[in-house]
């Protein structure tokens, strides 16, 4: 859940296929995703720009996604191996992760997909499908399902590549991360709190 109702206004660009919309309606979408950029993927920034004309009240769309689901193999195994053979298990670990996740995204971005979330040793990543019709589209369902498996494959690539050049330190240990890809609807909601002095607006998955 992301909220956006301390937005300022900054200099990045709005998404390139933002829908038409009023002059006061894109203003008020432009202040939040320009705020927004740095912090949260495009797919909620065009999600706001597309509906610029309902960001005073309630809604929500399911929209068609590609998904990609990953996570770290042995991961509490790696950790209890760094807490009981480094003075400083819990730094040289969070060194690890941050490593191996800088890779992760990369792999993810270079593939077309957007990271949606993180959560402990695992990550979430999407390649959104224009449109509903498009989720029928076998063509090109297929092809965005393909820069998905790719992504996935290079992610395996990645940890291996990782292990064999001594980030952990360890002999006996390698880094693996199982993938799992699927597609289907996210539901992208938006709320509106005004139980608070100022109103309060948040994006839900």
């Amino acid at each position: 859940m992301t909220d956006y109702s301390s937005a300022n206004r900054g200099s990045e660009k709005s998404p390139s296929n933002a829908a038409p919309v009023s002059s006061s309606a894109f203003a008020s979408a432009q202040v939040a995703t320009e705020y927004l950029s740095p912090l949260v993927p495009g797919v909620v920034q065009q999600f706001l720009y597309d509906n610029a004309e309902q960001l005073s009240k309630d809604f929500s769309e399911p929209r068609p996604f590609v998904m990609l689901f990953a996570d770290m193999s042995g991961f509490s195994r790696l950790g209890a191996g760094f807490a009981s053979t480094f003075e400083r298990g819990a730094e040289e670990l969070r060194t690890v992760m941050n490593t191996l996740f800088d890779a992760v995204v990369s792999d993810i971005t270079q593939h077309g997909g957007s990271v949606l979330y993180f959560a402990g040793d695992a990550v979430f990543a999407v390649w959104p499908l224009s449109n509903r019709a498009d989720s029928g589209n076998g063509g090109l369902e297929g092809q965005v399902t393909g820069q998905a498996i790719r992504a996935g494959l290079a992610i395996q690539s990645s940890c291996r590549t990782l292990s064999k050049g001594g980030l952990l330190r360890q002999s006996d240990s390698e880094l693996r991360m199982r993938v799992a890809i699927d597609h289907g609807d996210i539901n992208l909601r938006h709320v509106v709190d005004n139980s608070q002095q100022d109103d309060c607006r948040y994006v839900m998955l």
